[in-house]
């Protein structure tokens, strides 16, 4: 049966979702126990309990991810709240996906920009970038830095992540602070080939190198993966 949009928060509605929206010990548990595509086939298959386990384990995750688009947290809660009426709908014909994190990413980005697009006075039809401003901030929990680094270090970087490009901030995001791979990468910002990620990863870095003292971005140059 169909699950209608209404103005009842999604987490109370037919009993689907429990009100606590973050990960906790038992949805880490869960994720522990089964792969991620079996608990995306469980899911597929009817299962609430692998429902219940995504969108408590996601949940934040997800929201952190929207925020870097927009601030407009009611946005963001209609964005997350209709893609999970949309999976449930659409269970049965959904692709299989061994990664439910880059699934979900790919889903609510998509739903998130067309949002934007249909509210911005701009013209980007022909250029879906000028639709959002990716913000990244190096003093969210998911900060790949080192926790020593000091607060003023932070502030100069993230100075100088605000002074590149919004496409150069969003693969930043996805590959450092997302662990996303290059194919997945490439999938959510529409590139052709797997060597156009890595060729906007390098001159993204190259360019932090030219405003932050070397030291500062040695740890993300000396972990970036070829391939």
């Amino acid at each position: 049966m169909k699950v209608e949009k209404n103005t009842t928060n999604l987490n109370q509605r037919n009993g689907l979702f429990l009100p606590k929206q973050d990960s906790d010990h038992k949805t880490t548990s869960y994720f522990n126990l089964k792969s991620e595509f079996e608990i995306w086939q469980e899911f597929k298959n009817g299962s609430e309990v692998a429902l219940i386990n995504i969108y408590k384990h996601f949940y934040r995750t997800l929201y952190n991810y929207a925020s870097q688009f927009t601030l407009d947290r009611n946005l963001i809660n209609d964005v997350i709240q209709d893609l999970f009426i949309e999976l449930i709908n659409k269970r049965e014909r959904l692709s299989d996906t061994t990664s439910i994190k880059f699934y979900l990413f790919r889903s609510v980005k998509n739903l998130l920009v067309r949002k934007l697009k249909k509210n911005s006075k701009m013209n980007c039809i022909d250029n879906i970038q000028g639709c959002y401003d990716f913000a990244i901030s190096f003093s969210t929990e998911r900060l790949l830095i080192n926790q020593q680094i000091k607060d003023e270090q932070k502030q100069k970087l993230n100075l100088a992540v605000k002074k590149l490009n919004s496409r150069q901030r969003e693969i930043i995001y996805y590959y450092y602070f997302e662990n996303l791979n290059f194919k997945e990468i490439s999938e959510i910002m529409d590139f052709t080939n797997h060597k156009s990620v890595q060729n906007l990863l390098y001159r993204s870095i190259n360019k932090l190198k030219g405003i932050l003292f070397l030291s500062f971005t040695i740890f993300l140059v000396g972990t970036i993966k070829i391939g």
